[in-house]
């Protein structure tokens, strides 16, 4: 009975389609941004240089994110999305074509300034396109399958996470870089199509009243009234500020600590969705209780996960160390979100989601950090020290702030 709890969402033929689109969209991504950040390493050698590659992506998202979130309350979300999911294609094609006339090379130097104009505009494109996609959710399925139909949002797009960077990195060491953004194109089509022709419109397109900048306050307004929302937005920066700088450092692990090639380092990243997959799994199947408890008890989990995989020099010890990463994430992302869809007003849902979203910002400012403690102190005390800080942030969480700890 567990079992099928877990897949409950599933019955909703509208979210099945808008699973199959975010496994699409997913594997493109997440091949873009392993190679992207292999292939900036290995034209450059600069640490610095890998910890800006995620800044570039930060900038723009930050800066268009609550504009986003007005969007997605005042225009059609499915036509947003589709507008975006266009736009990722060309951009892969882009740096594809790059590639393939000979520009993008170790012989020319200075060319690495495509991937960071390519990651800058990726920035822009996901930070319009996120808090349209995910305000659909609770359009597609019933109040009381909204943690389930997050969850296996997440498991799906872990799915993608398995199977983009292990395809790349397959894709770079028996072909080439180019192949891998071809197919990486490919992908974000067949997203794109399957959107177009099988998503349904849902929700409404609002008018709205006035003008952004009075949408953007009200939101702010909103928030601030609302404790429990703006406690769980402050938690979840924190976090994503120490956990997520260690996938963009992942190249210097893989080739200086670990000395490992492409297929290892696609490998590894696809390993952390092993135990994605299971965290997803156990949520989807959970009543919607101590919801704010789990999310501590998770950042706890991954900062003492990310110590180990820091330190680790063994290849073996890693993969099982990633595995409990992706365990710990999984926490982290599907709970935040499911509290804030829960509860939120509908009025209010796609500006509150874009705050949210800035996560992945908040997650690339960190990497970029990351990147100059790497080029200071090496990338283990880089990653190791903010892991070791989000696990006395969990910590301190769970004793001084009841709100979240017994919030449903």
């Amino acid at each position: 009975m567990r079992a099928l709890r877990a897949f409950e969402s599933l019955k909703e033929p509208a979210f099945r389609f808008f699973l199959g689109n975010r496994l699409f969209d997913g594997a493109a991504m997440s091949m873009q941004q392993m190679s992207n950040s292999f292939l900036l390493y290995l034209l450059t050698g600069s640490p610095v240089l890998l910890g800006m590659l995620p800044l570039t992506h930060a900038i723009p998202y930050l800066a268009l994110s609550p504009f986003a979130g007005v969007i997605a309350d005042r225009l059609q979300k499915k036509q947003v999305v589709l507008l975006g999911e266009v736009t990722s294609m060309v951009l892969a094609l882009g740096v594809a074509l790059s590639l393939t006339c000979g520009y993008l090379s170790a012989d020319n130097a200075g060319s690495w300034w495509v991937l960071m104009v390519a990651s800058g505009l990726n920035g822009a494109v996901t930070s319009i396109v996120g808090p349209s996609r995910l305000a659909m959710i609770p359009d597609m399925v019933s109040h009381s399958r909204v943690t389930n139909a997050i969850a296996l949002t997440r498991m799906m797009q872990t799915v993608a996470m398995i199977m983009g960077p292990a395809l790349a990195g397959f894709l770079i060491d028996g072909f080439s870089f180019e192949l891998a953004y071809y197919t990486g194109a490919v992908f974000y089509f067949l997203s794109a199509l399957l959107w177009w022709l099988f998503v349904p419109t849902t929700g409404r397109a609002a008018t709205g009243h006035g003008n952004v900048f009075s949408d953007i306050k009200s939101v702010l307004v909103y928030i601030k009234h609302e404790r429990l929302l703006l406690i769980v937005l402050g938690f979840v920066m924190c976090l994503t500020f120490c956990s997520m700088p260690y996938r963009s450092l992942l190249p210097m692990f893989t080739v200086d600590i670990l000395k490992v090639d492409a297929t290892h380092l696609g490998f590894l990243q696809s390993v952390s969705g092993i135990g994605a997959i299971a965290g997803s799994l156990v949520l989807a199947s959970m009543p919607s209780k101590r919801r704010g408890m789990i999310l501590m008890v998770s950042g706890v989990i991954l900062g003492l996960a990310l110590t180990a995989f820091s330190f680790s020099e063994s290849w073996y010890l890693t993969l099982g160390l990633v595995v409990i990463v992706g365990i710990g994430q999984t926490g982290q992302m599907i709970l935040p979100m499911a509290l804030i869809q829960n509860y939120t007003k509908e009025e209010y849902r796609g500006r509150v989601l874009s705050f949210y979203g800035m996560e992945l910002g908040v997650s690339s400012f960190g990497a970029s950090i990351a990147g100059f403690l790497a080029a200071k102190m090496g990338p283990q005390w880089a990653v190791g020290g903010l892991a070791m800080l989000m696990v006395v942030l969990s910590l301190l969480a769970l004793v001084f702030v009841p709100r979240l700890r017994e919030v449903d």
